[in-house]
């Protein structure tokens, strides 16, 4: 599952790359193919195009993976929405930041896909795959089976598949069990076909859990956007706990800020360097980091509560309803929130 990422950021930033800048339709029309089409860029779109890498680092504390990465995920919500320009607009600005990480290339030969170029999606998808991506070597393996942009061919399938699944890939353990279970494109292995099962059994119980993690992870952050921190903080802590980086990331902000628990910038640095060590890449990101007042004019900058109403409207997260804890487990995490707020406000006292 893709983990959920707080976007979060200024949309004036994603105006910078890709613009027409006078070009007009044929300047559309590359931020619209793979790599700008291959065409040579102009001097004044390698200006803009630099202007908007180094704002987009900026922004995220001069951590290109982050950066790189929150593009990703704008080029696949727009996918998503079958908003396929769009989203090639946005995989083009995540290559402009970093050209050599795999994630563009896939989607770009996904976009093709849907658009009905089977050659273009076999090209982007196997320069994807060839990187050592996972997901495009899963794809490569499914187009491989299915005959698409390819012939058909079990043994170079299986070859790809296996590739994936020694990386952990959730769709590949599966199918490569399967293959040693019926011999498809490999001798039959029926231990084999059952050590791929089980890995796949135990990663799929570590995802259930990181994905009821996010689910206590959203409510908190419902609490934090409704006026209660301290509910918000107990709803982090546990979720944090639970690997959640996202809940890593929110700690170290609200103990940065002081916002439902007393400050504690040894606190917060602590969070914030496990939700890297996790490969955080939200953008609801320590603003004092990024120098808010350079996004904001100072007078809007005035509490934590400020950031994150201004950032309301880019925030994703607002789209997961609280209702998509059972009520069961939302009434229990309220009660032990409850709980242990006031407890905390009678040790106060």
């Amino acid at each position: 599952m893709r983990s959920i990422a707080i976007v979060v950021l200024p949309a004036f930033l994603l105006m910078f790359a890709g613009c027409d800048s006078g070009a007009g339709r044929k300047m559309k029309a590359t931020n619209e193919m793979p790599m700008y089409g291959g065409v040579p860029r102009t001097s004044e779109e390698q200006k803009s195009d630099q202007e908007f890498v180094d704002n987009m680092l900026s922004v995220t504390s001069r951590k290109k993976h982050v950066a790189y990465q929150q593009m990703i995920e704008k080029g696949w919500e727009h996918f998503f929405q079958k908003e396929y320009g769009k989203a090639m607009r946005r995989f083009n600005q995540a290559w402009l930041i970093d050209p050599e990480h795999p994630a563009a290339f896939f989607g770009f030969g996904s976009i093709m896909l849907q658009t009905g170029d089977r050659k273009g999606f076999i090209k982007w998808t196997l320069i994807s795959a060839e990187k050592g991506f996972a997901n495009a070597q899963n794809n490569m393996g499914w187009a491989y089976l299915e005959g698409i942009g390819v012939e058909k061919d079990e043994k170079k399938a299986f070859e790809w598949l296996l590739k994936a699944a020694n990386q952990k890939h959730f769709n590949a353990m599966p199918s490569v069990a399967k293959a040693y279970h019926e011999g498809m494109g490999v001798p039959k292995d029926e231990e084999k076909a059952k050590y791929w099962l089980d890995l796949y059994l135990a990663e799929k119980e570590k995802q259930d859990k990181l994905n009821d993690a996010e689910k206590i992870f959203n409510a908190g952050f419902h609490h934090l956007l409704s006026g209660d921190p301290e509910k918000a903080f107990v709803f982090f802590k546990e979720a944090a706990t639970e690997g959640s980086a996202n809940a890593q990331n929110a700690l170290g902000l609200v103990y940065e800020w002081g916002y439902g628990v007393d400050q504690d910038l040894k606190y917060s640095k602590e969070w914030y360097d496990l939700a890297d060590a996790n490969e955080y890449t939200g953008g609801l990101i320590s603003w004092r980091k990024v120098n808010a007042k350079s996004l904001f004019p100072e007078s809007q900058i005035v509490s934590l509560k400020d950031v994150i109403e201004l950032s309301r409207a880019e925030s994703s997260v607002l789209r997961q309803d609280i209702e998509d804890l059972s009520l069961e487990e939302l009434k229990k995490r309220l009660k032990e929130a409850r709980e242990q707020v006031s407890h905390a406000r009678s040790s106060e006292k």
